[in-house]
């Protein structure tokens, strides 16, 4: 067991959704009031002081979250699915962008093979 100081007992729970196949290659940077965290994916509880603190996935999106005594805060982060788009934050799940894009691409690539086997079937 760790001790925590009771000033530290107040967390911001930072939800990042996706995962390595998922997400763009590349490391994702989060900022709490300007300092860099570690974070993965999933659930990273990050503690802090009871007040007004600033999240930030840098080229991503900020949030300020306020934080009461002995809370916990949930925030989610939704990466996109491609380096062209942009992650969100928020204060409930929600979804990615880029899924468009991904689509548009798998239909890129299939088109060529589906015409080849149609010319072949003729």
């Amino acid at each position: 067991m760790t001790n925590v100081s009771p000033e530290m007992s107040q967390s911001i729970r930072l939800h990042r959704q996706g995962s390595l196949l998922t997400t763009p290659i590349g490391r994702t940077t989060v900022l709490l009031d300007g300092r860099k965290c570690q974070t993965s994916f999933g659930v990273t509880d990050l503690p802090v002081r009871v007040g007004t603190h600033r999240l930030e996935v840098v080229g991503h999106d900020a949030i300020d979250v306020g934080v009461a005594s002995g809370a916990a805060v949930d925030i989610y982060y939704a990466p996109p699915y491609t380096r062209f788009h942009r992650g969100t934050l928020g204060r409930s799940e929600h979804e990615r962008q880029g899924w468009g894009a991904i689509v548009a691409i798998g239909v890129a690539c299939a088109s060529p093979s589906m015409i080849i086997v149609i010319l072949a079937l003729w």
